[in-house]
Order: C-alpha cells, then sequence, then structure tokens
C-alpha cells in the first residue's frame, strides 16, 4: 500500500471522528454537561485541526452532518 493512500485512509477516519466529537460537543452543551464557553472552545480546537488537515467546518451545526470531501 502506498503511503499517500494509507495517509488518506487516516484522514477521512479523522475527519469522522472530529466530526462526530463536534456533534457530541453540541450535545453536551444542550444538556448541560458543557458550558457554552467550553463546547466553543472544543469546537473551535476541533475545526482547526479539520481546516489543518484540509477539511474545513465539516459539522455546519447540523448534528450528526458530515460531509467528506471526496
Amino acid at each position: 500500500m502506498e503511503l499517500k493512500i494509507l495517509i488518506a485512509g487516516f484522514s477521512r477516519k479523522a475527519i469522522l471522528v472530529l466530526g462526530s466529537f463536534i456533534t457530541s460537543v453540541n450535545i453536551y452543551k444542550t444538556t448541560g454537561l458543557l458550558s457554552t464557553i467550553q463546547a466553543d472552545n472544543f469546537k473551535q480546537q476541533a475545526q482547526a485541526i479539520q481546516k489543518a488537515n484540509g477539511c474545513g467546518n465539516l459539522s455546519f451545526g447540523i448534528p450528526g452532518g458530515i460531509v467528506l470531501p471526496f
């Protein structure tokens, strides 16, 4: 397996995990398990990782909404 393909596979998994993380953060914020400040901080960090990997902000504020760029 080429390294490029292997890296792409990891990137796809990271996209899914980060999208799920953002969805969970939104739920925890709504239910009061996280404060608005905590939730916003977590989401900003996750979105920065998405952007650094060329994925941009993939949550679009839609619970469970993930759009893969491929």
